[in-house]
């Protein structure tokens, strides 16, 4: 399986080890055993947050502009994402807003796209089948190899590799911020289990970018400290 390795999806397989043996961050509104750990890990990663009360709001819908920032910082680019503000991609989308850098930046690594008419929706809903499109293009899927219909094709390999179980299965269907963090952390633990059958190199297919390495520290760190540790 071809993967595009991600910096931050480097340090799955240590961060994951380090989450195991730590506190767990606990959210007062988020059960079931996946989707805790899932959130666990995402907020000691700086991918994900939650609320001053303690509450995370899973079953909150997400926009388009927050799936591309959390897209953005699930590849470890956020510190790249503001070299792409101040720039007016799209109509919508100011470029002196938050939001503008992970747009941009989106768009221009091939992740995300607007709406062919210079419209991006960065307040729509994201659906389901535009996150697992985001999410196979982060693991290095092409178009030719998932296949010509969307989101038919774009669905089915998600659920072949294990994405989508507990999500629901219409593409159409809006995603809340409970199914992103699980999507997001199968990512991870897909990465996770291709580096370890590749120990000690980037393995068949798996690409680490410019700086992976540095990235990856900085975000170890950052889940250590989250972690007390």
């Amino acid at each position: 399986m071809k993967q595009r390795i991600l910096a931050l999806l480097l340090a799955a397989g240590l961060c994951l080890g380090l989450i195991a043996a730590a506190p767990a961050l606990a959210f007062s509104d988020v059960s079931g055993e996946e989707l805790s750990e899932a959130v666990e890990v995402l907020s000691g990663l700086g991918i994900v947050s939650g609320y001053s009360d303690g509450s995370y709001h899973p079953d909150d819908a997400l926009t388009r502009a927050q799936f591309c920032k959390l897209a953005i910082l699930t590849e470890g680019h956020g510190d790249q994402a503001q070299g792409s503000a101040y720039r007016t991609r799209f109509s919508d989308v100011p470029g002196g807003g938050w939001a503008a850098p992970y747009i941009n930046l989106a768009c221009e690594e091939g992740l995300f796209a607007g709406y062919g008419d210079g419209r991006f929706g960065p307040d729509d809903p994201v659906t389901v089948g535009q996150a697992v499109t985001v999410v196979l293009r982060l693991l290095g899927y092409t178009a030719e190899e998932i296949g010509p219909f969307w989101p038919e094709d774009y669905l089915n390999k998600a659920g072949a590799l294990g994405l989508l179980d507990g999500l629901p299965a219409d593409g159409g269907a809006g995603l809340t911020r409970g199914d992103a963090a699980l999507l997001l952390y199968r990512v991870l633990r897909q990465t996770d289990r291709a580096v370890q059958q590749h120990p000690g190199s980037a393995g068949d297919g798996i690409r680490s970018p410019s700086g992976g390495g540095d990235a990856v520290r900085r975000h170890l760190r950052r889940a250590e400290g989250a972690m007390g540790q």
